[in-house]
């Protein structure tokens, strides 16, 4: 059972929870290289997004944030994708790990906010965030680029919420959080 705490409070900092962090992260950076699909320049998918909602899961929404940046920024320079550096990725990657961490984290897990989650994700920082930042970088008709990513997002959502779920259910079958607090 979690206990209910604050929505900004986190887990205290220990050795374990710092090097639990540390592991989360090096499983981002792997399943980024080898659970990624390249459909177009602008279109991939990628099974990236369940180390975020872990990290949210197990750590709030301000260190889900920090960690999305930290991790995007690293990514970018240590495994160049050939695209350009721009800062609103990095700004989407902040806001989606926030948007986790406020659905996810001081609650006890339930398909409603699993649903919550991945919709608001979807839709504020996959859908809009990313299509203009799209729209910036490339010159390219918003509601074209708009185009392609309803499609794929319509596609990957029910995969992703069901992904959600079932991952978070079998991570709070773990009782981390009893280490972590």
């Amino acid at each position: 059972m979690r206990k209910e705490k604050s929505i900004w409070q986190g887990p205290k900092v220990t050795t374990y929870s710092i090097a639990l962090l540390g592991i989360l992260m090096a499983l981002h950076i792997v399943i980024s290289r080898v659970g990624t699909i390249r459909i177009t320049r602008d279109l991939r998918f990628s099974l990236v997004f369940i180390v975020s909602v872990i990290i949210a899961y197990y750590y709030g929404p301000l260190w889900t944030a920090a960690v999305n940046g930290i991790l995007n920024i690293v990514m970018f320079f240590v495994f160049p994708t050939g695209d350009p550096f721009f800062v609103g990725y990095i700004i989407s990657a902040v806001l989606g790990g926030f948007i986790y961490g406020i659905f996810l984290y001081p609650h006890k897990i339930s398909i409603v906010r699993a649903i919550l989650a991945v919709v608001f994700v979807t839709l504020i920082v996959n859908l809009l965030m990313n299509g203009l930042w799209t729209t910036l970088m490339y010159k390219t008709p918003f509601w074209i680029s708009l185009g392609g990513r309803v499609f794929k997002e319509f596609v990957v959502i029910i995969p992703r919420i069901i992904i959600t779920y079932l991952v978070l259910e079998g991570m709070s079958r773990l009782n981390l959080e009893s280490k972590l607090n």
